[in-house]
Protein backbone atom coordinates (compact mmCIF):
# COMPACT_ATOMS: atom_id res chain seq x y z
CA UNK A 1 0.00 0.00 0.00
CA UNK A 2 2.88 2.21 1.05
CA UNK A 3 3.76 2.15 -2.49
CA UNK A 4 1.05 2.26 -4.61
CA UNK A 5 -0.07 5.18 -2.59
CA UNK A 6 3.43 6.39 -2.44
CA UNK A 7 3.24 6.31 -6.64
CA UNK A 8 -0.23 7.87 -6.23
CA UNK A 9 1.49 10.67 -4.95
CA UNK A 10 3.69 11.38 -6.70
CA UNK A 11 1.03 11.11 -9.98
CA UNK A 12 -0.23 14.20 -8.04
CA UNK A 13 2.56 15.65 -7.70
CA UNK A 14 3.48 15.77 -10.93
CA UNK A 15 -0.32 16.96 -12.23
CA UNK A 16 0.03 19.95 -9.62
CA UNK A 17 3.78 20.72 -10.58
CA UNK A 18 2.88 20.54 -14.37
CA UNK A 19 -0.72 22.82 -13.55
CA UNK A 20 1.44 25.20 -11.22
CA UNK A 21 3.71 25.45 -14.65
CA UNK A 22 1.02 26.35 -17.09
CA UNK A 23 -0.28 28.76 -15.12
CA UNK A 24 3.18 30.09 -14.77
CA UNK A 25 3.65 29.84 -18.89
CA UNK A 26 0.06 31.10 -19.39
CA UNK A 27 1.04 34.20 -16.74
CA UNK A 28 4.05 34.87 -18.59
CA UNK A 29 2.41 34.99 -21.96
CA UNK A 30 -0.52 36.95 -20.83
CA UNK A 31 2.00 39.62 -20.13
CA UNK A 32 3.50 39.76 -22.91
CA UNK A 33 0.31 39.83 -25.01
CA UNK A 34 -0.47 43.10 -23.19
CA UNK A 35 3.13 44.49 -23.71
CA UNK A 36 2.92 43.83 -27.28
CA UNK A 37 -0.77 45.19 -27.44
CA UNK A 38 0.38 48.53 -26.23
CA UNK A 39 1.87 50.52 -28.85
CA UNK A 40 5.60 51.34 -28.27
CA UNK A 41 5.83 55.50 -28.12
CA UNK A 42 8.09 58.38 -28.27
CA UNK A 43 9.74 60.53 -25.44
CA UNK A 44 9.39 64.36 -25.49
CA UNK A 45 10.42 66.77 -23.34
CA UNK A 46 7.63 69.32 -21.50
CA UNK A 47 9.92 72.00 -22.93
CA UNK A 48 9.58 71.04 -26.08
CA UNK A 49 5.62 70.75 -25.94
CA UNK A 50 5.60 74.39 -24.49
CA UNK A 51 7.67 75.56 -27.76
CA UNK A 52 5.98 73.53 -29.54
CA UNK A 53 2.36 75.46 -27.81
CA UNK A 54 4.04 78.80 -28.97
CA UNK A 55 5.10 77.44 -32.57
CA UNK A 56 1.53 76.15 -33.08
CA UNK A 57 -0.22 79.67 -31.91
CA UNK A 58 2.09 81.51 -34.10
CA UNK A 59 1.74 78.94 -37.65
CA UNK A 60 -1.24 76.25 -37.17
CA UNK A 61 -4.11 77.84 -34.92
CA UNK A 62 -5.39 79.43 -38.00
CA UNK A 63 -6.29 76.73 -40.23
CA UNK A 64 -6.37 73.95 -37.13
CA UNK A 65 -7.95 75.89 -34.49
CA UNK A 66 -7.03 77.26 -31.42
CA UNK A 67 -7.80 73.97 -29.60
CA UNK A 68 -6.70 71.38 -32.56
CA UNK A 69 -10.05 70.39 -32.95
CA UNK A 70 -9.91 71.85 -36.65
CA UNK A 71 -11.07 74.66 -38.34
CA UNK A 72 -11.12 75.28 -42.34
CA UNK A 73 -8.22 72.68 -41.83
CA UNK A 74 -8.09 68.66 -40.40
CA UNK A 75 -8.24 68.40 -36.51
CA UNK A 76 -5.15 67.14 -34.84
CA UNK A 77 -6.27 65.57 -31.65
CA UNK A 78 -9.93 64.23 -30.58
CA UNK A 79 -11.35 60.99 -31.96
CA UNK A 80 -11.33 62.33 -36.04
CA UNK A 81 -7.43 62.48 -36.03
CA UNK A 82 -6.96 59.43 -33.79
CA UNK A 83 -8.54 57.33 -36.11
CA UNK A 84 -6.62 58.34 -38.87
CA UNK A 85 -3.78 58.22 -37.30
CA UNK A 86 -3.64 55.81 -34.08
CA UNK A 87 -3.31 52.88 -36.70
CA UNK A 88 -0.86 50.08 -36.45
CA UNK A 89 -0.21 50.48 -39.79
CA UNK A 90 0.71 54.93 -39.30
CA UNK A 91 3.66 55.51 -36.88
CA UNK A 92 5.49 58.69 -35.94
CA UNK A 93 7.42 59.10 -38.77
CA UNK A 94 4.89 59.23 -41.18
CA UNK A 95 3.14 62.00 -39.22
CA UNK A 96 6.57 63.53 -39.19
CA UNK A 97 6.97 63.70 -43.08
CA UNK A 98 3.61 65.03 -43.51
CA UNK A 99 4.48 67.81 -41.17
CA UNK A 100 7.76 68.76 -42.54
CA UNK A 101 7.09 68.77 -45.69
CA UNK A 102 3.71 70.12 -46.33
CA UNK A 103 3.18 72.51 -43.19
CA UNK A 104 2.72 75.31 -42.47
CA UNK A 105 0.37 75.40 -45.73
CA UNK A 106 2.14 76.78 -48.44
CA UNK A 107 5.03 76.78 -47.05
CA UNK A 108 6.28 73.07 -45.94
CA UNK A 109 9.70 73.32 -45.37
CA UNK A 110 10.08 76.82 -43.79
CA UNK A 111 10.55 76.24 -40.02
CA UNK A 112 13.61 73.89 -38.65
CA UNK A 113 14.02 70.38 -37.50
CA UNK A 114 13.69 71.06 -33.88
CA UNK A 115 10.56 73.65 -34.37
CA UNK A 116 8.81 70.82 -36.32
CA UNK A 117 10.02 68.14 -33.79
CA UNK A 118 8.55 70.47 -30.50
CA UNK A 119 5.09 71.01 -32.71
CA UNK A 120 5.04 67.13 -32.85
CA UNK A 121 5.56 66.95 -29.11
CA UNK A 122 3.07 69.49 -28.33
CA UNK A 123 0.27 67.71 -30.44
CA UNK A 124 1.83 64.26 -28.50
CA UNK A 125 0.70 65.88 -25.25
CA UNK A 126 -2.71 67.10 -26.57
CA UNK A 127 -3.55 63.59 -27.65
CA UNK A 128 -3.14 62.28 -23.82
CA UNK A 129 0.87 61.36 -23.98
CA UNK A 130 2.00 63.12 -20.42
CA UNK A 131 6.08 64.61 -21.24
CA UNK A 132 8.93 62.02 -20.50
CA UNK A 133 12.64 62.30 -19.33
CA UNK A 134 14.14 62.18 -22.95
CA UNK A 135 13.97 64.72 -25.82
CA UNK A 136 12.17 63.96 -29.19
CA UNK A 137 14.34 63.11 -32.07
CA UNK A 138 14.44 62.82 -35.59
CA UNK A 139 15.50 59.45 -35.81
CA UNK A 140 13.63 57.70 -38.08
CA UNK A 141 13.97 54.04 -36.54
CA UNK A 142 12.82 55.83 -33.61
CA UNK A 143 9.93 57.69 -35.08
CA UNK A 144 9.07 54.52 -37.43
CA UNK A 145 8.26 52.35 -34.02
CA UNK A 146 6.20 54.87 -32.29
CA UNK A 147 2.81 54.97 -32.52
CA UNK A 148 -0.36 57.88 -31.63
CA UNK A 149 -1.81 56.55 -28.70
CA UNK A 150 -5.56 56.49 -29.04
CA UNK A 151 -7.14 57.39 -25.85
CA UNK A 152 -10.22 55.78 -24.18
CA UNK A 153 -13.25 57.61 -25.95
CA UNK A 154 -11.39 57.33 -29.37
CA UNK A 155 -10.90 53.42 -28.47
CA UNK A 156 -14.83 53.39 -28.07
CA UNK A 157 -15.53 55.19 -31.32
CA UNK A 158 -16.39 52.97 -34.37
CA UNK A 159 -14.27 53.01 -36.97
CA UNK A 160 -15.44 54.70 -40.28
CA UNK A 161 -16.56 52.56 -43.24
CA UNK A 162 -13.67 54.49 -45.17
CA UNK A 163 -11.35 52.78 -42.87
CA UNK A 164 -12.51 49.32 -42.06
CA UNK A 165 -13.29 48.90 -45.90
CA UNK A 166 -10.14 47.83 -46.27
CA UNK A 167 -9.47 44.36 -47.70
CA UNK A 168 -6.07 43.22 -46.35
CA UNK A 169 -4.09 41.99 -49.46
CA UNK A 170 -1.54 39.00 -49.34
CA UNK A 171 1.63 41.54 -48.02
CA UNK A 172 -0.92 43.31 -45.51
CA UNK A 173 -1.96 47.19 -45.53
CA UNK A 174 1.41 48.48 -45.25
CA UNK A 175 3.12 49.46 -48.83
CA UNK A 176 6.10 47.59 -49.26
CA UNK A 177 7.97 49.75 -51.86
CA UNK A 178 8.84 53.19 -51.40
CA UNK A 179 7.53 56.32 -53.92
CA UNK A 180 9.25 59.53 -54.94
CA UNK A 181 10.60 61.78 -52.52
CA UNK A 182 9.16 65.01 -52.54
CA UNK A 183 12.76 66.57 -54.44
CA UNK A 184 12.07 63.81 -56.88
CA UNK A 185 8.73 65.10 -57.88
CA UNK A 186 10.00 68.95 -57.70
CA UNK A 187 12.77 67.81 -59.86
CA UNK A 188 10.90 65.70 -62.97
CA UNK A 189 12.13 65.76 -66.16
CA UNK A 190 11.36 68.38 -68.26
CA UNK A 191 11.53 71.96 -66.13
CA UNK A 192 8.43 70.48 -64.06
CA UNK A 193 6.23 70.12 -67.06
CA UNK A 194 5.41 66.67 -66.22
CA UNK A 195 4.26 65.79 -63.21
CA UNK A 196 4.45 62.34 -61.41
CA UNK A 197 1.12 62.96 -59.27
CA UNK A 198 -1.95 65.06 -60.11
CA UNK A 199 -1.03 67.59 -57.55
CA UNK A 200 2.35 67.69 -58.64
CA UNK A 201 4.35 67.98 -54.86
CA UNK A 202 3.12 65.45 -51.50
CA UNK A 203 2.14 69.35 -50.56
CA UNK A 204 -0.20 69.51 -52.67
CA UNK A 205 0.83 72.74 -54.24
CA UNK A 206 -0.35 72.05 -57.80
CA UNK A 207 2.24 74.71 -58.88
CA UNK A 208 2.92 74.82 -63.00
CA UNK A 209 6.57 76.46 -63.85
CA UNK A 210 5.36 77.38 -67.33
CA UNK A 211 5.20 80.24 -68.38
CA UNK A 212 3.50 80.46 -72.23
CA UNK A 213 0.24 81.75 -70.47
CA UNK A 214 1.00 85.37 -69.64
CA UNK A 215 -0.83 88.47 -68.46
CA UNK A 216 -1.09 89.69 -72.22
CA UNK A 217 -2.21 86.94 -73.80
CA UNK A 218 -4.70 84.96 -71.55
CA UNK A 219 -7.60 86.66 -72.75
CA UNK A 220 -7.08 84.89 -75.91
CA UNK A 221 -7.33 81.42 -74.66
CA UNK A 222 -10.53 79.51 -75.73
CA UNK A 223 -12.18 76.53 -75.01
CA UNK A 224 -10.46 73.62 -77.11
CA UNK A 225 -12.26 70.73 -76.07
CA UNK A 226 -15.40 69.80 -73.60
CA UNK A 227 -15.73 66.33 -72.17
CA UNK A 228 -19.08 65.57 -70.30
CA UNK A 229 -18.49 63.37 -67.31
Amino acid sequence: MRGRYGRRRSAWATVLYVAAAGSTVGSVAGSVARAQATPPTASFLAAQSEQGRALYAQHCASCHGAQLTGGSASPLTGSTFQARWAQPTRSLDDLFYVMRTSMPFGAGGTLSNDEYLALLAFMLEQNGQRPGERALVSDRVTLGAARIVATAAAATRAIPARIADFITGPRGLSPVATGPTNDDLLRAPSGGRDWLTHTRDYAGSRYSPLAQITASNVSRLHVACVFQV
